[in-house]
C-alpha cells in the first residue's frame, strides 16, 4: 500500500492537478467496472474450497475459465461505456490501458486467494510487493523523465502483465495449470457468487463515484484536487483495514455468543477511537502544511476537501468495524441493504451538490454519507443487543488529543518535528491518564521483551 500511495503522491506532483485528474478519473471509472470480470468468484473459491479442499481443481479450472471470458466482457462494457461521454482523446486512451491492467489485476487477485487458501502466504505477499515495487520504479523513472499520464497509465498494464506470468509459474507450484469447460456448472458459480459480487459492487461503486461524477459534471482538474486529499484518506484506512481482516475469523468463530461478540466488538472500537480521534483531529489543524508538504503548493486547492474528509475519517473507521461485526454473525444481508442505502444517499448528495460546490460538495457528500453509515451499522447492531460505551471510550482519547492541540498551536514548529512530539505525547498522556488495561501492558512488555531479545 505504501509502495502505491508513493507512486501516487510523484504522479501528482509530476503531472499536475489536471493531468492526475484525468489519472484519477479513468482509475475510478474502471475500478467501478472491474467487477464485471471478478463477479465475486474469488470470495466463493476461498469459501468452497476451504470447506471443501477435494473441490479445489474443480472450482480452480472453471472459475479461471470463467473469468477470463468475464475479462473480456469486462474491457468491451468499458471501451464502449467511455466513448459515450464527451472525454478527450488523451483520457480514453488512459482508460484502454487501465482497463486491460484491470482486468489482469482481477485475474491475479483471483490467484492471491489460491494462495491464501493453500496457506501459501509468503507466495502472495511475494508477488504483490514485487509488482508494487516495479510499478513505483517504473512509474517514476518515466514520469522523472518528462513522459505524461498516458505512459504512466502503459505502465499499469505492461507491468501487470510480467506480473501475471510470473505469479502463473508460482500458482503452477500449487495446482496445473489448466482450463475448465464445464459450462453446466458455470451458472451455478455465477449465482453462489453473486452475493459477494453485489457487496463489492455497492462498496466500489460508494468509492469511486464521486470521482467520476466530478469528471463529467466539472473538470479534471477537480477531480485532482479531490483524490488529492482522498488518497492521504485512504492511506490512512490501512489501521481499520488491518483490525477487520484480524476481527472477522475471531466474531465467526463466536456466532451465537453475543456476550463474547460484545467484549470483541467493545474492543476493536475501543482500538479504532485511539487511533482515529487523534488523527482526525490533529491532521485537521496541520491539514494545510500536510497537503502543501506531500503534493506541493499547487493543490492549496486541496485543503478544504482534506479538512472535510478528515471530519468523516473517524466514523470511517467506525463503520468498517461495524461492517464486519454484522458479516461475521450472519448478517450479511443486512450489511448490503445499508451499502446500498447509503450509495443511494451519497448519489443524490453528489448530483445536487457537484453542479454548484464542485469537488467540495463531493467531500460533503461524502462526510455525510460516511456518518449515515457509522449510524446505521451502529444502530442495527445496537438492536442486536451489541452495545457499545461510546463516551467511555472516546473520553480519554479526547481529553488527549485536546492536550496536544492545545501545544500544537500555542508553539508552531517544523511539520516533521510537530508530528513526532505530537505522536510522543499522545501516547504519553494516555499513560499519564491510565488509559492502558492489564492486558494491553502485558502485550506491550511482551513485545519490548521479544525486540530485546531481537536487536
Amino acid at each position: 500500500m505504501g509502495l502505491l500511495f508513493l507512486l501516487f503522491i510523484i504522479a501528482a506532483r509530476i503531472l499536475g492537478d489536471t493531468q492526475f485528474g484525468v489519472f484519477s478519473f479513468a482509475l475510478a471509472y474502471v475500478s467501478i467496472f472491474g467487477i464485471i470480470s471478478d463477479c465475486g468468484l474469488r470470495y466463493l473459491y476461498i469459501t468452497m474450497v476451504s470447506r471443501d479442499p477435494s473441490l479445489k481443481s474443480k472450482y480452480f479450472e472453471n472459475i479461471l475459465s470463467l473469468q477470463i471470458f468475464l475479462s473480456l466482457i469486462c474491457f468491451a462494457f468499458i471501451y464502449i461505456s467511455i466513448n459515450l461521454f464527451e472525454k478527450t482523446d488523451e483520457a480514453k486512451t488512459v482508460v484502454y490501458f487501465l482497463a486491460g491492467a484491470e482486468v489482469i489485476r482481477s485475474l491475479k487477485f483471483f490467484f492471491r486467494f489460491v494462495f491464501r487458501t493453500s496457506e501459501r502466504f509468503k507466495l502472495e505477499s511475494l508477488t504483490v510487493s514485487l509488482e508494487r515495487l516495479a510499478l513505483l520504479i517504473v512509474g517514476a523513472t518515466l514520469l522523472s523523465l518528462g513522459f505524461g499520464v498516458v505512459s504512466l497509465a502503459a505502465t499499469f498494464l505492461f507491468v501487470r502483465i510480467v506480473d501475471f506470468f510470473i505469479t502463473l509459474l508460482f500458482v503452477k507450484t500449487i495446482l496445473p495449470l489448466r482450463l475448465g469447460f464445464d459450462l453446466s456448472f458455470w451458472p451455478t458459480l455465477l449465482k453462489q457468487g453473486m452475493p459477494f459480487a453485489l457487496t463489492g459492487l455497492v462498496m466500489l461503486i460508494l468509492l469511486r463515484i464521486d470521482t467520476v461524477m466530478i469528471s463529467l459534471i466539472k473538470n479534471d482538474t477537480e477531480v485532482g484536487w479531490y483524490n488529492a486529499g482522498y488518497k492521504l484518506i485512504e492511506a490512512a484506512a490501512f489501521f481499520p483495514a488491518i483490525l477487520v481482516n484480524s476481527l472477522l475469523p475471531s466474531i465467526s468463530s463466536l456466532h451465537g455468543k453475543t456476550a463474547e461478540i460484545s467484549m470483541l466488538y467493545q474492543r476493536a472500537m475501543r482500538y479504532i477511537l485511539l487511533i482515529a480521534i487523534p488523527l482526525s483531529i490533529i491532521a485537521f489543524i496541520l491539514a494545510e502544511p500536510i497537503i502543501i508538504f506531500v503534493f506541493g503548493s499547487e493543490y492549496h486547492q486541496t485543503v478544504i476537501v482534506f479538512k472535510i474528509l478528515l471530519l468523516s475519517l473517524s466514523f470511517t473507521f467506525i463503520y468498517h468495524v461495524g461492517s464486519t461485526v454484522l458479516s461475521g454473525i450472519g448478517q450479511q444481508k443486512m450489511a448490503l441493504y445499508i451499502a446500498c442505502a447509503v450509495l443511494l444517499l451519497n448519489i443524490i448528495l453528489n448530483a445536487a451538490l457537484i453542479p454548484n460546490k464542485g469537488y467540495v460538495g463531493a467531500a460533503i457528500a461524502t462526510m455525510v454519507s460516511e456518518f449515515v453509515f457509522c449510524l446505521l451499522y451502529g444502530g442495527f447492531l445496537f438492536s442486536l443487543g451489541y452495545k457499545i460505551s461510546w463516551f467511555k471510550l472516546a473520553l480519554k482519547p479526547l481529553i488527549a488529543t485536546s492536550t496536544i492541540s492545545f501545544l500544537i498551536l500555542l508553539f508552531p514548529a517544523h511539520l516533521g518535528v510537530t508530528i513526532f512530539f505530537a505522536i510522543l505525547g499522545y501516547f504519553g498522556m494516555m499513560t499519564l491518564l491510565s488509559y492502558w488495561d492489564e492486558e494491553e501492558i502485558l502485550f506491550i512488555k511482551k513485545i519490548s521483551s521479544s525486540l530485546k531479545e531481537y536487536f
